[in-house]
């Protein structure tokens, strides 16, 4: 039995081997506390649908919010990047620094201390993410009518002033109120043009998938990482932008880089119901048929998602027209017409242009009960021969995308399967020609320097020009035999086409022979099971194509069809269907045999009338097709940018 005083001993040696026990593991437990594991709280919306409000002049912008837990790294350093991962470069690609990818929108704030146990990060992702100089512009030129009035006004009251105003008015033969409004106009935009600012509009963020990188370091580290890393604003001894991944690819010893591979999802949907803004640089505009949702009015010119398309090519070339009219589309109109009308002489055709609608308002307009777009080539009216294109573009500008167009457009063929001289395009194209959006190098020969020059045109190195086509046209499917190597490779069309129009998809790489298997003529494209025969007419010609025959009431006679042209920084997807969700391959390109865009572009739809020639072994030409007396309808229903 223990007395009194054993017990108090043993009490004092097991709290002697308490302490050593406690003593043993406590570095193990401060061990722990030092390394831990980074947790990362996402805030904010993680699929984002794209904010057109001010976006025309603005561009895009995203907010994004998370919280990081830093419990034992105060003192340390961190950095948050980001990346677009749909529309990129591999990360240790040369071409990686073309990759979108940004951090705080002040780039020169570089690093920041860890203070607290927790961050809170609130920071945005824009367009033009590294601050490069080259965006720096005078703004887009919009104004408030607040502004424009107050400047006329005070204009009004200068008499001397005004006695020019009404004199000018006289001389260009407009009222006093219009010249007043130009003049007020052209010096508010001059005083605007000498500031220069950070357009990142043309250099928009991109949609899909973001990822995000999140570095930290001890301030000993830091020192380490190049101060273009730093600030991504900066490049590197050759004069380059290195981007953030490749580098910490290569540098993970640095500190503790947590990769977060999805972060974000960004669409776009310019919405329609915002209409459509007629610019006022136009020649020949008439306002009679403006309304709320078509008009040159200020607001639309900052607001509007979409813009009047009028073709550049309209009023070039003139064409002796067979002088018939008719309801070729519900009325029909036979082959033996069109043969017997071919027949009819020169002297009793009529000369005509392919032209523009001058009247917006009346070919094109915004239904407010379900936000689409209508949109239509007039009929002719009594006296009337004309064949008059229809066409919207958009006004915010993407590098990369997946553009799903849901869209009716008119049927080319009638019942009798005889053209009705339309060409049904929906595509993409250079945003401008200015040098803020030209094209990366091409470094074998260069680019043809103009859309159309010919071969007789010197090459130089950078353009601006960039387009990416479906256009539908009535043509063979099969090219002439002088574009096939192998001449048994010239198929003749079979009959059952007669139903069918061409889907023809087209990249304009202005001729480049960078690509390493580039070719002239024509040659087989496999993807995956699909096999398509691309052109290009010879080692001069601006575009590679390939055409895919489909029936004319499957791509119009329905309620509406989708088309989807997917632009990847090395291949272009082409699809076609009438489920979004199961849509087939009807046309591939990548950059081994074609050079694909990277600049920014703009989305256009259009109904036009082009000449046959320009698709050679037509069945049809333009000028024996009668002009018509009916409108030719479309709607665009959607326009998805993922």
């Amino acid at each position: 039995m223990l007395n009194g005083n054993t017990i108090k001993l043993k009490m004092r040696e097991m709290k002697k081997i308490k302490y050593f026990i406690i003593l043993l593991f406590l570095p193990l437990m401060f061990s722990c506390v030092s390394k831990p594991e980074i947790k990362v709280d996402i805030i904010s919306n993680r699929n984002i649908q794209l904010d057109y409000a001010n976006s025309y002049n603005d561009g895009f912008k995203i907010s994004n919010k998370l919280v990081l837990n830093t419990l034992g790294l105060k003192g340390k350093y961190f950095k948050i990047y980001y990346q677009n991962e749909s529309y990129k470069f591999d990360d240790n690609s040369l071409l990686s620094n073309e990759n979108f990818y940004g951090s705080w929108l002040n780039t020169d704030i570089e690093f920041k201390k860890i203070a607290h146990d927790t961050v809170t990060i609130k920071f945005n992702i824009a367009g033009n993410p590294r601050n490069e100089n080259k965006f720096f512009h005078y703004n887009r030129v919009y104004f408030y009518k607040d502004s424009i009035n107050d400047f006329m006004n005070y204009i009004d009251s200068q008499s001397e002033w005004k006695k020019q105003i009404e004199q000018k008015a006289i001389d260009n033969n407009i009222d006093y109120k219009t010249q007043l409004y130009n003049d007020a106009k052209w010096i508010i935009t001059d005083n605007q043009k000498k500031r220069k600012i950070n357009n990142r509009w043309q250099r928009n963020l991109r949609v899909g998938r973001y990822s995000l990188l999140i570095v930290i370091v001890d301030s000993s580290k830091l020192k380490e990482i190049p101060d273009y890393i730093r600030n991504i604003s900066l490049k590197n001894a050759e004069g380059n932008y290195v981007n953030p991944y490749k580098y910490f690819a290569s540098h993970n010893g640095v500190g503790k880089i947590i990769k977060l591979d999805s972060f974000i999802t960004v669409k776009a949907k310019p919405p329609i119901i915002k209409g459509v803004y007629v610019n006022k640089e136009l020649e020949n505009i008439d306002t009679s048929n403006f309304n709320k949702y078509v008009n040159n009015s200020i607001y639309m010119e900052k607001n509007a998602a979409f813009e009047y398309y009028p073709n550049k090519r309209a009023s070039k070339d003139p064409i002796l027209n067979t002088p018939v009219k008719c309801n070729i589309l519900s009325k029909g109109y036979t082959i033996e017409e069109y043969n017997k009308n071919k027949l009819i002489g020169n002297d009793k055709r009529k000369k005509i242009f392919f032209t523009n609608s001058n009247s917006q308002g009346k070919t094109f307009g915004v239904n407010e009960n379900d936000s689409t777009l209508w949109f239509k080539n007039p009929a002719n009216k009594e006296g009337e021969y004309k064949k008059e294109n229809v066409g919207i573009i958009t006004r915010n500008g993407f590098t990369y995308g997946k553009f799903t167009y849901k869209v009716k457009m008119s049927e080319m063929l009638n019942k009798d399967n005889v053209w009705t001289g339309l060409t049904n395009a929906l595509w993409l194209i250079t945003e401008n020609s200015l040098d803020w959006n030209t094209r990366r190098k091409c470094n074998k020969g260069g680019y043809m320097p103009y859309y159309g020059a010919p071969k007789t045109e010197k090459r130089v190195p950078v353009i601006t020009y960039s387009e990416i086509d479906f256009e539908i046209i009535k043509t063979a499917e099969n090219w002439p035999l002088t574009s096939y190597k192998n001449k048994k490779d010239r198929k003749p069309d079979p009959a059952s086409h007669k139903d069918k129009v061409m889907v023809a998809c087209t990249n304009f790489d202005l001729a480049c022979q960078e690509p390493d298997s580039v070719f002239k003529g024509a040659k087989k494209i496999i993807y995956k099971t699909d096999t398509f025969w691309a052109n290009r007419w010879d080692e001069y010609y601006h575009a590679l194509t390939s055409k895919k025959p489909i029936a004319d009431d499957e791509l119009f006679a329905g309620e509406y069809y989708y088309f989807q042209i997917e632009w990847k920084p090395t291949e272009i997807i082409w699809r076609i269907g009438k489920d979004k969700n199961n849509l087939k391959v009807v046309g591939y390109m990548n950059d081994k045999i074609t050079n694909i865009p990277n600049n920014q572009m703009l989305c256009v739809v259009t109904q036009e009338f082009h000449f046959s020639h320009w698709w050679p072994d037509s069945p049809f030409e333009q000028e024996n097709i009668p002009f018509s007396t009916e409108d030719l309808k479309g709607v665009l229903y959607s326009l998805e940018i993922e």
